[in-house]
């Protein structure tokens, strides 16, 4: 039986006419969270499953198995990717260094965290906020990938953007676009941006050095990726420099988002890979094109992925109303099953029939997820998990995630209702913690 019937069998048929409120809130938290549960573990398996075949897979190759070490550091530490690394040379994750700028607003905020005032806090930090944007620019994700002119192509797309959906043609049919090779070295300045810190070692020992490429990075060598800072409201810093929220605008727009293309073709073993299989898991996926364009996920993810020349060759998406869950076109997307989330108000969870998966995610697979659904107490409960969860956290290589926190520019936005009693300091330091956990952690839209 799998997760999802099983899901379905804990849902209640029909309701006794003595149910008392206090009884249905009851047994429908507990619903909520055995749903959830088995969501997470329908993830993990599509991950995980098969790990024993993909080692048998590789015993004559390398029949002494060492599951101790990682694509990011040792079992035990930061993250612990299962899976036969021995013998294996790749980039690691070593540390996460946050800016001066996120240092300071950290520190700066926590007095503001529940009043709705920022104006010091704009006043202090405009200048700031202005040297990020301009600093990054040409380097940031565009905020629609797919609608930009030829100036306005992110400088990491390069000439080939303009036909980016082709690479799914090019990918299944075994070709390589050399240009996909051709990253931009991003060099920001780290008083602004912060980095992650990857060292080019040995992934499983025994490594024999005999074996690396002519063309490999020399062992012990380092590598700096940046992303944009933990600051302001997490959104597009230009929001942020008014005090007066109600004149809040543009607040979907996604170009302040840092990804790195180094980091996507290169980390683990990736290096020395010329296609890739990359998973996207979107939770709270709404529609492929959404309610006009700017608040589309698919839309945004799918052309980000061609933009980096990383395009999805699984996809995975949930939401929390059926009606809502528009498949993207054929073209775009290979496999896409689609899930309904248990929602607020009844825990349903239907599923309709995918493409048989491998269900194999090896060191080399790049994993995208996005968390936005606004059930808040669940979306914090998988976050937590992600923290908590060594094997999980050790599988996501980007992670979007809008966390609904009390903030003057983003109530009025959210309402209270869909609002918790977080803070944004709260959310500045679970974004925190996702990084230092080697994650590249984004706040979401």
């Amino acid at each position: 039986m799998s997760s999802i019937q099983i899901a379905e069998d804990l849902l209640p048929t029909s309701a006794p006419s003595q149910y008392h409120a206090e009884d249905h809130k009851t047994r429908h938290r507990r619903i909520v969270q055995g749903l959830w549960s088995f969501f997470l573990l329908t993830v993990i398996v599509y991950l995980t499953c098969q790990v024993e075949n993909l080692i048998e897979e590789h015993d004559e190759e390398a029949p002494l198995v060492n599951k101790n070490f990682s694509r990011r550091g040792y079992f035990g530490g930061p993250d612990s990717r299962h899976g036969n690394l021995t013998g294996h040379f790749g980039w690691k994750f070593v540390t996460y260094i946050p800016s001066d700028l996120e240092v300071r607003w950290a520190h700066d905020v926590v007095p503001f965290a529940r009043t709705a005032d920022w104006s010091p806090l704009v006043a202090k930090y405009r200048d700031a906020a202005l040297s990020v944007v301009e600093q990054s620019r040409g380097l940031t994700t565009p905020h629609q990938p797919y609608n930009f002119t030829v100036k306005e192509v992110n400088d990491q797309c390069r000439r080939y953007v303009a036909d980016a959906r082709s690479m799914h043609h090019k990918l299944n049919n075994n070709t390589h676009d050399t240009t996909c090779l051709d990253y931009a070295d991003i060099q920001l300045n780290a008083t602004l941006f912060s980095r992650f810190i990857y060292e080019f070692a040995c992934l499983g020992a025994p490594c024999d050095p005999n074996n690396l490429l002519v063309n490999a990075p020399a062992l012990g060598s380092q590598h700096t990726s940046y992303i944009e800072p933990l600051f302001g409201i997490l959104r597009h810093p230009l929001n942020f420099i008014t005090s007066d929220y109600l004149k809040y605008t543009n607040r979907l727009n996604k170009s302040y988002i840092l990804v790195d293309k180094w980091a996507l073709h290169n980390l683990g073993t990736r290096w020395r890979q010329k296609s890739k299989r990359s998973f996207l898991f979107d939770v709270g996926a709404n529609t492929y094109h959404g309610q006009g364009g700017d608040d589309s996920s698919q839309h945004w993810f799918f052309g980000l992925g061609d933009c980096m020349c990383a395009p999805f060759t699984e996809s995975f998406l949930w939401e929390r109303t059926e009606r809502r869950v528009e498949p993207a076109p054929p073209k775009t997307a290979p496999s896409l099953p689609l899930v309904q989330l248990p929602s607020v108000r009844g825990a349903w969870l239907v599923a309709k029939p995918a493409e048989p998966s491998s269900g194999k995610s090896d060191h080399g697979d790049v994993v995208t997820m996005k968390i936005d659904f606004d059930a808040l107490e669940i979306e914090q409960q998988l976050i937590n998990t992600i923290l908590e969860d060594r094997d999980v956290s050790s599988r996501i290589d980007e992670l979007f995630y809008e966390d609904h926190v009390v903030m003057a520019w983003m109530t009025q936005v959210w309402g209270v209702s869909r609002t918790s009693n977080r803070t944004a300091v709260d959310s500045l330091q679970t974004f925190r913690r996702l990084r230092e956990a080697g994650i590249r952690a984004h706040s979401w839209v």
